[in-house]
């Protein structure tokens, strides 16, 4: 047996216009009682379930907008990137500003104008950090979880054609910072090979005069990208 839908149709589209001719009144009627009804002019059954301000949308929260608008907005852990903050709900900055990705500062800060600023990314874990900007009279912006940093091979295109603009050759230090009182973390340009787990490939000077002596008996810990180690020092 065949389905003989198309002739069922095309007869409800000759009977449907009629039947809401004819009922128009009646509906125009209902829109009416019930618009009277919402504003408490005349309840009707079932109308104290609804909320006017729902159905119009009157008092629905709009999300907000950021307060700090954040380009580029990530980097690999060995930062470097330049990166332009502008204030879209923020205070007027000025020569004085200063801006935190996370608890580190960050260098070149370079204010544009009085609602753009500009700054280099400072080395970082992996990892989403906030972005806090104060200016000189303290008032501070924060962009919660603004920036996000990710391990060198995890990269795109741009951020390691930066890496290897700021760091053209084999491997270099970026940076050594002291982790405790035995402790100096080091980073590097690009993945170093085995020879960074030796600590005898190793000799930090002190600025102030010295050598800092490693424990040689302690191979320095390696970060899975292989451009962070951990040292253990005397």
């Amino acid at each position: 047996m065949r389905f003989s839908g198309s002739k069922d149709l095309q007869s409800m589209r000759l009977f449907v216009p009629v039947r809401l001719q004819r009922s128009a009144g009646r509906w125009a009627a209902f829109a009416l009682s019930l618009v009277l009804c919402l504003l408490g002019v005349t309840p009707i059954a079932g109308c104290g379930d609804v909320n006017l301000g729902e159905l119009l949308g009157i008092g629905r929260s709009l999300p907000e907008a950021p307060a700090l608008r954040i380009t580029p907005a990530r980097d690999s852990v060995l930062g470097g990137a330049r990166v332009t903050i502008v204030g879209t709900d923020a205070p007027v900055f000025d020569s004085g500003t200063e801006v935190l990705f996370g608890e580190l500062p960050t260098a070149g800060v370079e204010v544009v104008d009085a609602k753009t600023i500009r700054v280099t990314a400072p080395a970082q874990y992996a990892g989403q950090v906030d972005v806090v900007v104060q200016v000189t009279d303290g008032t501070t912006v924060e962009s919660p979880a603004g920036f996000e940093y990710v391990a060198v091979q995890d990269g795109d295109a741009e951020i390691l054609n930066r890496i290897e603009m700021m760091f053209p050759g084999p491997p270099r230090l970026v940076s050594a910072v002291a982790t405790s009182n035995i402790g100096v973390r080091v980073m590097f340009s690009e993945p170093v090979g085995a020879g960074a787990t030796d600590p005898l490939n190793y000799e930090i000077v002190i600025p102030e005069g010295g050598i800092l002596r490693l424990d040689s008996t302690k191979a320095p810990m390696l970060s899975d990208d292989g451009t962070v180690a951990d040292l253990t020092t005397l």
